[in-house]
């Protein structure tokens, strides 16, 4: 008879292994779409978002409800679902309210509702996630440490496109190659961390049976 804690590691082995891989996947596309024709480049940002989307379920409800980084608990499963939905949802909105001409004030409103949903479900969710604890210690805060760092090219990039430094196209886009590296950077730490893990959870705990024979008979 097999303890049923085997297939539940199992399972949240499989759930880290496959999040981690939908999150590095995400890069590799983002990758591909700087060499893609212009008319197929919609198609792989949609793939890339659907692929980042995928990653987050995953880690929020695990696989046959072993692994989730949440532990299923509503506050916190919520907010990542909300994020995972919204990344999918966010691009197609902007299409729909892009309007030609220098101001669109729809445009200019779903944006700061677009931050603000975002931080919101991101915070909660990094916050829940290390609090829970089911990411082992002091890696369950690395959502967080990630969230911090593309905090900050974000806010300068809300800054000056609403501001003043808009009107220095050399600034401005200074700070947007910034944003992209640090996602880039934090998703790839967070696809290899989670294969990291799982990569330690499969390897077998091993129990000194005889250490104190072998002491005795020293």
């Amino acid at each position: 008879m097999v303890a049923p804690a085997a297939p539940r590691a199992a399972d949240a082995r499989l759930t880290w292994i496959v999040g981690g891989s939908l999150l590095l996947a995400t890069v590799v596309i983002e990758a591909v779409l700087m060499s893609v024709p212009m008319g197929f480049s919609a198609v792989a940002a949609t793939t890339s978002s659907a692929a980042f989307s995928a990653a987050l379920l995953v880690f929020a409800f695990g696989i046959r409800r072993a692994g989730s980084v949440t532990h299923r608990r509503p506050l916190g499963t919520t907010a990542i679902t909300v994020l995972a939905l919204w990344t999918l949802l966010s691009p197609l909105l902007s299409e729909l309210l892009y309007t030609p001409g220098p101001d669109s004030p729809a445009l200019f409103a779903y944006g700061y509702a677009d931050a603000l949903i975002q931080a919101l479900a991101s915070l909660i969710a990094v916050a829940q996630i290390g609090r829970i604890g089911v990411i082992p210690h002091p890696w369950r805060w690395a959502p967080a440490w990630v969230l911090a760092a593309t905090a900050v090219p974000t806010l300068l990039t809300q800054t000056f496109v609403f501001g003043d430094a808009f009107r220095d196209p050399g600034l401005l886009s200074a700070v947007v190659a910034l944003q992209g590296l640090v996602h880039v950077g934090g998703t790839i730490l967070l696809g290899v961390l989670a294969l990291v893990l799982a990569e330690r959870m499969r390897r077998p705990r091993t129990v000194p049976v005889f250490r104190g024979q072998d002491s005795s008979a020293s």
